[in-house]
Order: C-alpha cells, then structure tokens, then sequence
C-alpha cells in the first residue's frame, strides 16, 4: 500500500512515468511495469475507481481503449513526487557542472554493469 497516497502500491508502480494529459492505449504501461495483460487491466480498474484515470474508446480503433490520466492523478502525483524532486533538485545545486559530469558518468557506467550483470544472470542454469 502507497501509505502517502492512500493507494495499492501497484497502482504506483504502474505509474512508471509522470500522470500525462494525453491519452495511451490501455496495453501500454504493462510491459513497463512487467505486468501481465490480466494485471494491467486490474490496476487501470483500480486507478479508474479512485479517480485517478479515465478510459474511453478510441474513434480510429474500436478494439483499442485509450486511458488518459485525471487532474487528481496530476494533484497526487505533485503532491507525492513534487517535494522529492525540490529537494533532490535543491541538494544537487551545491554540486558544479564539472562535478555532476562525473556523478553522472558514475551512475551511467554502474547502471550499464548492473544491466550486463542482469544479463549475466538470466543466462546462467536454475539450480534446483
């Protein structure tokens, strides 16, 4: 449960991006969350129920269903994420430019690792 925002704490994972004013298909957050078509549609009732979203058909497509975030879901999104980016935003000014080039090199070459390691993995035998 999303304490903070009085939700399932899959409602915020499926949020992998920022609430948009446009409309998406209905199938699209789920690979990005790594959630089943069956789950997808679970979270997008749950986010429907709770205000936070709203579907409708598309005019060029029937079979394909549209979801385009609510004000509310902008509302709590700012609300949540809002005083985390002030303040990661606000900590990171006392770094120079030269400075956050190899913070930033840093963190570029550790996620490129842990995706090669990852990798790595997924290959090796399951042991039993």
């Amino acid at each position: 449960m999303d304490r903070a925002a009085g939700r399932p704490a899959s409602g915020v994972r499926e949020r992998g991006a920022p609430a948009q004013a446009s409309a998406d298909p209905a199938h699209r957050p789920g690979p990005a969350a790594k959630l089943s078509p069956a789950a997808t549609t679970t979270v997008i009732d749950r986010l429907e129920r709770a205000g936070f979203v709203t579907r409708s058909r598309d005019a060029a497509n029937r079979r394909r269903v549209l979801v385009v975030a609510t004000e509310a879901a902008r509302t709590a999104e700012h609300e949540v994420y809002g005083p985390l980016g002030e303040a990661g935003a606000s900590a990171l000014r006392r770094y120079s430019k030269e400075q956050l080039a190899v913070i930033t090199d840093f963190l570029e070459t550790a996620r490129q690792l842990q995706e090669a390691q990852t990798t790595r993995l997924k290959g090796l035998p399951v042991r039993e």
